[in-house]
């Protein structure tokens, strides 16, 4: 597939935060009116924070369809749920305590040992929440992504595979991580080119050079392979993270 992808730049973090909130705000609003159950998919990083404030505050003037939502995460470490290092932890205290999501929409990694069960576990949990029973690989509405120095994302890194539980599986395990823990668990491949929408967003300094790979079409750069497989990816680009 020929690379296909929007970018958009922006001065500072906040002005980008503040842009994804917006958009992904009018995003969830336009995809309740399909009728369907909406499957969101949010990561970690540095941009996370402002996001979940901002977001928060848009969503907190929504009534009603914003409790259709499921949240799930494109990727976490295997660690306990209020380990301060946690995805899950991050959005629960910044967004979805605030906003009193029910427990029965939020779908948080589960915290098994093993990085391939705790893969199935989720993978198993998105087909139930979403109420999909075909063999094929589940379909989120929107997945969220960062994209670190190296320029994976989720937590597909450079030269590190991942471990699929079963056929068309969403989720896959990980093991040995450049970047600790490295046990985790990550949206697979086929569950990133299904997808609806994927937006990355690429906040701090220290990323310039993996970006401008990734852009060149270098699919040895996880975000480059990401633009390989699919069309219509959305980047989100604060000024500090361009290639200099």
């Amino acid at each position: 597939m020929k690379s296909s992808y929007d970018l958009a730049t922006f001065p500072d973090a906040a002005a980008l935060a503040a842009t994804v909130a917006g958009e992904l705000t009018a995003r969830l609003r336009h995809l309740h009116t399909t009728g369907s159950r909406v499957a969101v998919a949010l990561s970690g990083g540095r941009i996370a924070v402002p996001l979940f404030n901002t977001l928060r505050s848009h969503l907190e003037m929504e009534t009603g369809w914003r409790d259709t939502v499921h949240w799930f995460w494109a990727d976490e470490r295997l660690l306990p749920h209020d380990d301060p290092r946690s995805n899950y932890r991050l959005a629960r205290l910044h967004l979805l305590d605030p906003l009193n999501v029910p427990a029965e929409r939020r779908h948080p990694v589960p915290c098994a040992r093993d990085p391939v069960a705790a893969a199935r576990q989720a993978d198993e949990e998105l087909r139930q929440a979403l109420g999909f029973g075909q063999p094929d690989v589940p379909v989120l509405d929107l997945v969220l992504l960062g994209m670190g120095e190296d320029g994976h994302i989720a937590s597909l890194f450079p030269g590190v595979p991942v471990e699929v539980p079963r056929p068309h599986a969403a989720f896959a395990g990980v093991r040995g991580a450049p970047k600790p823990p490295p046990d985790r668990v990550t949206l697979t491949w086929e569950a990133l080119a299904a997808a609806q929408t994927v937006w990355v967003l690429v906040s701090g300094p220290g990323k310039g050079a993996a970006l401008q790979r990734a852009l060149k079409g270098d699919d040895e750069v996880p975000l480059g392979r990401l633009l390989q497989l699919r069309s219509g990816t959305r980047l989100f680009v604060e000024k500090a993270a361009l290639p200099s």
